[in-house]
């Protein structure tokens, strides 16, 4: 009964993948730095994007998760291929959005931007990590 009922659950799984929202791209095509985040971050993820794209055109991009279990993966790992720097951003301490990438598509960030105090973070603050990491 027991393996009855996992196979159950794990072709539930099978269906959830075909219903999933595909993640949404923000920014230009032409990017160098790429973005993930999911749920609260987006807005400002958006907002950094613009203000970014003001200042260095083409060089952004974001990846902004609407369903994040089970990992849509094939858009992610095509836009991250491409990337020379990938940031995750996160409002949590530990990173559970890149812990998620690695474990399902082998994607490292190369940096994130966490913010755990409660707050929500800004796209100004998202702006000025990036500033801050090149330097």
């Amino acid at each position: 009964m027991r393996v009855h009922m996992v196979d159950k659950r794990m072709r539930k799984l099978e269906l959830l993948k075909q219903e999933l929202l595909e993640p949404e791209w923000i920014g230009s095509d032409e990017y160098e730095t790429l973005l993930v985040g999911f749920g609260s971050t987006d807005g400002p993820i958006r907002e950094a994007i613009q203000t970014l794209s003001e200042g260095s055109p083409g060089k952004y991009g974001a990846i902004v998760f609407g369903d994040i279990w089970p990992l849509p993966t094939k858009f992610v790992s095509e836009k991250a291929a491409k990337a020379k720097r990938i940031v995750n951003v996160e409002q949590n301490a530990t990173g559970q959005l890149a812990l998620l990438l690695r474990e399902q598509t082998g994607i490292v960030c190369t940096d994130s931007i966490l913010k755990y105090d409660g707050r929500q973070i800004s796209g100004e603050e998202i702006v000025q990590r990036l500033k801050e990491m090149k330097s």
